[in-house]
């Protein structure tokens, strides 16, 4: 993420050293100009030019050397506002992954706890650990979204896989506290139960392989 910001700034620079050169040259222009009058015309009339001309050159760098100041300021908040909106995600990125590998021991639980083909009847497991939410913001890609548009549209792009998964992962708790509710409360059998809580397995297996997709992303996303 550096690199980008990095290329920013370079960028911006480029832009005002550029409009800040063509100042300079019209700058210079001038001046010539006015040592054509100053040959062209009498001596008089000359200093009367070359002293407008003077005036006027000096006005144009003033003006000049306080946009710069000005320019290089915002350089320096721009800069200080993406740096600090780059340390957000990265922490922000790094609460993913947390998230993503202690849903991915709750699901390793899960399974272990029936991989078992004959569960003793005496001695069936009920499960109390519920898969995270996974925590992501928007706000952060607000700063960065007009400095790079690409890693914007990533990162957009990352946090509408985030609520997909989210949706996944609470549609998956909800399944199982309902079966979970059943059994405890006599509505269902033990090998009902079991039967289902093998399928539900099965599900989780599946949507452990979306948490390595997204633990990939978000490796990737730290390293731009």
């Amino acid at each position: 993420m550096e690199g980008y910001l990095e290329s920013t700034v370079r960028k911006q620079i480029r832009n005002y050293v550029y409009t800040i050169s063509l100042g300079i040259v019209f700058g210079f222009v001038a001046y010539i100009t006015a040592q054509v009058f100053h040959s062209l015309w009498g001596e008089t009339e000359a200093k009367s030019r070359e002293t407008f001309f003077g005036a006027f050159v000096g006005a144009f760098f003033a003006f000049i050397f306080v946009q710069l100041g000005k320019a290089l300021t915002e350089i320096y908040e721009r800069k200080k506002r993406l740096y600090y909106a780059v340390i957000r995600l990265k922490h922000s990125f790094n609460n993913i992954l947390n998230t993503l590998n202690d849903n991915n021991f709750i699901i390793e639980d899960f399974c272990r706890a029936f991989s078992n083909e004959d569960i003793d009847p005496g001695k069936i497991p009920l499960f109390a650990s519920r898969l995270h939410e996974i925590p992501f913001s928007k706000e952060d890609v607000i700063d960065i979204d007009l400095a790079n548009l690409t890693l914007a549209y990533d990162v957009f792009n990352f946090n509408a896989n985030l609520a997909k998964l989210n949706n996944s992962m609470t549609s998956a708790n909800r399944s199982y506290e309902q079966l979970n509710s059943a059994f405890v409360d006599g509505k269902i059998d033990p090998d009902t139960y079991i039967a289902n809580a093998k399928r539900h397995k099965e599900r989780l297996s599946e949507l452990q392989g979306f948490i390595e997709e997204t633990k990939e992303e978000v490796t990737s996303l730290k390293a731009c």
